[in-house]
């Protein structure tokens, strides 16, 4: 029995090392299968590129998709297509003179601009947070082979973040047929640049037919445009082009639209002051007569050809279009006709003089347009007319000396406007009713001041959020300047104003950031700021303000930095370091008198400087996600911002309160209303901070010379003894000794203060009866 059982056992283990080594021999699941395939082809492209592993993922992912395929009964859709001709892809041919290589869409030039013109629509991300940015292009890049084995999810891996680009320099001697003959039939992206100054070289857009999977194409020339882009074909299949320092000329043999409708026979809006008869028309500006530019469409066709203008009729798939330095000064609303996907055009510094009527009505659904740096003097509402999907026009750098009504079209949709570096001298009324929807407009001008009146010049904005205007010249500030923006949120003005008059910025209730720096402000009006209850930033640095009105910030409760460097500033109120919220004050370069009135002055407000901003955020304890962020605004600590006396040899303000005057702490009396928002209390009389305070230097050695007296007349501090020679002394003696001891001096100093704060009140108070 005993060997039966021996035996037994050794045939179980012989047995159980078989099913062992079957199972290693055996491929553990499907996961594993791939993951020694992707291992394979990543050995294999380990020479290719610094991007073959890209290249891996695609390709298992391509085998997968297709072995799955191959195992359905029903054989995949075939979807009719035109006849092309086959042509192979080789991912390492490149001919001499260009590079071939993968690289992300974000470095071309085109998306950077694609890119800033995108910030500055309406929800865009900010550019400061920079943690959104780095969690997407992370998010992006991330590819692990665990994910292999979810078959609904291989899509995601075809669409690879690296775009095949070639950047071809092109010669005198190039043959530009031969070359992109040559090129990967596959590319994505174009970049041709001509480097030579000389002769002329011209480039057909029909020799870029067989490249039809290309999305991107750039072609940039010299200084001279001497290189010729020739619009003999139209490329359907493009998505961005950008062109820059080069000519463009149309052909006698493109496509181009039949029996086409003038848009001025279906266009019928006109401005209200059209219709006026009386004087009151004189206010606007004057009407030129358009309709006598506009030719039968047959006259056009032919001036069209002769002048040889490109067009980019069927490039329907376009959506970024950027036309920089091609000196395409002359605009034709057959040139953008049929654009019907464009969102992105941009055609600076074209030299273009003048807009004509319906120019853009062939790309009605333009979102971003740019026209800055050009020579347009003037505008008609019928030269942007149609775009009621734009929400970004930049006009800056041109020659635009007036806006009237009859300047713009209805834009319902437009969120920001440029006008910087245009000598606009007058806003005449009703010049923006046709942009309720503006959140932000800048005016800046080097050469001519902004010319401002109160008569609501910036009337119908009601949801403007920011205002900036560089150079605006007005003598009084007055109430209605600024009426009827409610939403205004930041209010940023230099130039020349003389005074700011009572109620300026009555109706800003939304006022957060208020920059009135180098506008020669002389005098402020009490009320001047009366109603900004949500005011946090308040600028007046450099200006010739000399008078800080006592009860100008009473109406501020949120308010956290001030602004008032370089100004003639020689005293403040008592209370204005008593604001709850102030963390940042700015006094330096004024000629302050020093007096122990300072002594409440706080130099951790006055010297420092805002610094950078961080942002904090709660995360989750077990995914790590962000719930909720927030930024957080830095202050540096620097002592070269500290105000200076002028009655001291300009040394520092609390140098002088504490070691030259040798001020105590005071008492500061309140108003009955600064009692109600400030402290709440019975007694009108600030008491001192509870708690033990700091002992100052000068305290010190009052102290030490006080012990060594005492030690001398062998007298204790806390009690002294007055024997009967001292009560034999006559009173004046007496008194006279009582004089020269520290405690009487400060009791006589700290009741002139409470006399002197006293009777300002009584002045305040009689000044605010009258």
């Amino acid at each position: 029995m005993q060997w039966i059982n021996v035996l037994l056992v050794l045939v179980l283990l012989i047995q159980l090392n078989v099913n062992a080594a079957r199972i290693n021999a055996k491929p553990h699941t499907k996961q594993h299968t791939k993951f020694l395939k992707y291992q394979q082809i990543r050995q294999q492209h380990k020479k290719l590129g610094p991007h073959a592993v890209e290249r891996a993922h695609n390709e298992v992912t391509t085998t997968h998709r297709i072995q799955r395929l191959q195992r359905t009964e029903v054989p995949p859709l075939e979807l009719p297509h035109e006849h092309t001709q086959q042509l192979a892809i080789d991912t390492l041919q490149c001919p001499t003179g260009c590079v071939c290589q993968y690289a992300p869409f974000a470095e071309l030039p085109i998306s950077r601009w694609i890119q800033h013109m995108q910030a500055q629509r309406p929800g865009a991300q900010p550019v400061d947070d920079i943690w959104s940015n780095e969690r997407a292009s992370s998010n992006s890049n991330e590819a692990t082979y665990d994910n292999f084995d979810d078959d609904a999810n291989d899509d995601a891996y075809t669409t690879n973040p690296y775009m095949k680009q070639a950047t071809c320099i092109l010669q005198e001697e190039s043959d530009v047929e031969d070359l992109i003959q040559k090129l990967p039939h596959d590319l994505h992206a174009l970049i041709l640049l001509y480097t030579s100054s000389g002769r002329n070289k011209s480039i057909n857009l029909s020799t870029l037919k067989p490249l039809n999977q290309l999305t991107t194409l750039e072609v940039r020339g010299g200084l001279n445009r001497s290189l010729r882009v020739l619009f003999d074909q139209p490329l359907s299949f493009l998505q961005y082009a950008n062109f820059e320092s080069v000519t463009l000329l149309g052909s006698e043999d493109y496509k181009r639209p039949k029996n086409s409708v003038h848009p001025k026979d279906s266009y019928d809006y006109k401005p209200r002051s059209e219709s006026y008869d009386d004087l009151d028309a004189l206010a606007f500006a004057p009407l030129d007569d358009y309709d006598d530019n506009i030719v039968p469409y047959d006259i056009y066709k032919q001036e069209l050809l002769k002048a040889r203008m490109p067009t980019f009729y069927g490039w329907e798939h376009l959506e970024v279009l950027r036309i920089h330095g091609c000196q395409l000064n002359e605009l034709r609303w057959e040139m953008f006709d049929g654009l019907t996907a464009l969102d992105h055009l941009s055609l600076e510094r074209n030299g273009i003089t003048e807009v004509p009527p319906f120019s853009f009505y062939g790309a009605l659904h333009i979102q971003t347009l740019s026209l800055a740096h050009n020579l347009i003097h003037d505008l008609h509402y019928r030269a942007l007319a149609g775009l009621l999907e734009l929400e970004v026009l930049d006009l800056s750098y041109n020659r635009l000396d007036k806006l009237s009504e009859r300047s713009f079209p209805p834009f319902p949709k437009l969120v920001r406007v440029d006008f910087r570096s245009n000598p606009i001298r007058n806003i005449l009324p009703a010049s923006f009713w046709v942009m309720n929807s503006t959140l932000s407009m800048h005016f800046d001008s080097q050469v001519m001041a902004l010319r401002l009146k109160n008569n609501q010049p910036f009337e119908s904005l009601v949801e403007l959020q920011e205002l900036h205007i560089g150079n605006v010249s007005v003598g009084n500030l007055g109430q209605n300047m600024f009426k009827g923006l409610t939403a205004l949120e930041k209010l940023t003005l230099h130039g020349n104003i003389r005074s700011i008059e009572f109620d300026a910025f009555a109706s800003l209730h939304k006022l957060r950031e208020l920059e009135l720096s180098h506008c020669g402000i002389q005098e402020l009006s009490m009320d001047a700021f009366i109603d900004c209850r949500a005011l946090e930033v308040l600028d007046l640095s450099y200006n010739n303000i000399s008078y800080f009105p006592p009860g100008l910030l009473d109406d501020q409760p949120h308010l956290e930095e001030i602004y008032l460097q370089g100004n003639r500033l020689r005293t403040l109120p008592h209370t204005f370091f008593l604001r709850p919220k102030l963390r940042l004050a700015r006094l330096n370069e004024n000629p302050w008198e020093c007096s122990c009135e300072m002594y409440n002055w706080r130099p951790k407000i006055t010297n420092q400087v805002r610094g950078p901003r961080t942002k904090r955020c709660i995360t989750d304890y077990t995914t790590g996600k962000q719930i909720s962020c927030r930024r957080v605004d830095s202050y540096v600590y620097e002592n070269r911002y500290a105000p200076r006396c002028s009655n001291h040899n300009e040394r520092s303000v609390f140098y002088v309160i504490h070691k030259q005057l040798n001020c105590a702490p005071g008492r500061v009396v309140l108003t009955k209303k600064q009692q109600h928002t400030h402290m709440p209390q019975h007694n009108s009389i600030l008491p001192r901070p509870a708690g033990k305070q700091p002992m100052p230097h000068w305290r010190k050695i009052e102290q030490s010379k006080l012990k060594l007296m005492q030690n001398k007349n062998q007298t204790q501090v806390h009690a002294v003894r007055v024997t009967d020679e001292q009560r034999k002394m006559p009173k004046t003696v007496t008194a006279f000794t009582q004089r020269n001891t520290l405690t009487y001096a400060m009791q006589q100093e700290r009741a002139k203060r409470v006399e002197h704060v006293a009777e300002e009140e009584d002045n305040n108070n009689i000044s605010n009866d009258i």
